[in-house]
């Protein structure tokens, strides 16, 4: 069994929302509709009336939805679906160069299949770094990188040291040295495999090891933060959203465990008085 919403789309003005918001989306359930059960079939919609299904335990709950647009003359029962919880839209890959160009086309009046298209490609270009950038040495598929001499890039291992005033990012494929990185990314959900493994979600990871200036040197990677002092400053990388798979972040600070906490390096070289790990608060 279903529940109906009915939005009359053609009888009120946008233009006076949000004041009348509840009057122009106010919810009709079951049988104080007109539209109830028993004789929807039979029903005619006006034209461009909305006519929306939904689960009987209300929106937003698992089930079937339904979207039907009435055209004045055809009864409800004969009106063909114009949206359901299965209907696919088929798009054309977007080829917008920037974030702009491509928001510019989630316009009203746009179709769907444009609009689709065009958030897509800007959650990618969002989503990647917009440098091209040059391996220092052979970069490993699936690493975060960082910058190690002169602007170039290489994988983050043990034993590497990364200016931490670059970005870290993440490097899908294989480079050869000296090649050009493309593609790059500063956040997203990632496979990091080629950095290091783990299996839990909802960790920091981090890169151990030494600061010296702005030069990081790895030691490790790791999943645990200290509990005493250990003379190590742990960089924090992202969030483990699965095994193997990090949430990037483009912010990545640096935390010591000192004085009975562990917290995050200041500019003035100091770590926080209280815990101020990533995921404490």
């Amino acid at each position: 069994m279903v529940d109906f919403i009915i939005i009359n789309v053609i009888r009120r003005k946008i233009d006076k929302m949000p004041i009348n918001i509840a009057q122009t989306l106010s919810p009709r359930r079951g049988k104080p509709s007109s539209m109830a059960t028993s004789d929807k079939k039979i029903t005619v919609l006006a034209a461009g009336e909305l006519f929306i299904e939904y689960p009987e335990d209300g929106l937003g709950n698992s089930g079937d939805y339904g979207i039907k647009i009435g055209d004045g003359s055809t009864q409800y029962e004969n009106l063909p679906y114009a949206f359901t919880s299965d209907t696919i839209v088929s798009f054309t890959a977007d080829s917008s160069t920037t974030v702009d160009a491509a928001l510019d086309k989630i316009i009203s009046g746009a179709k769907i299949s444009t609009i689709v298209s065009a958030v897509k490609r800007a959650i990618e270009l969002s989503s990647s770094y917009p440098a091209s950038l040059i391996a220092n040495t052979a970069i490993t598929a699936k690493t975060l990188i960082g910058e190690v001499s002169n602007g170039k890039y290489a994988s983050l291992t043990a034993n590497s040291t990364i200016d931490i005033t670059y970005p870290i990012l993440y490097s899908k494929s294989a480079v050869a040295a000296d090649g050009t990185i493309s593609n790059s990314k500063l956040i997203g959900n990632e496979d990091v495999s080629g950095t290091t493994t783990f299996s839990t979600a909802g960790l920091v990871l981090y890169a151990k090891g030494m600061i010296n200036g702005t030069l990081f040197t790895i030691n490790s990677f790791t999943t645990t933060k200290p509990s005493t002092e250990d003379g190590y400053e742990y960089l924090s990388l992202g969030i483990t959203s699965g095994t193997n798979t990090l949430t990037l972040v483009p912010n990545h600070d640096v935390y010591k465990y000192s004085n009975g906490v562990f917290g995050r390096y200041s500019d003035n070289g100091d770590y926080g008085s209280e815990d101020q790990d990533p995921l404490s608060n």
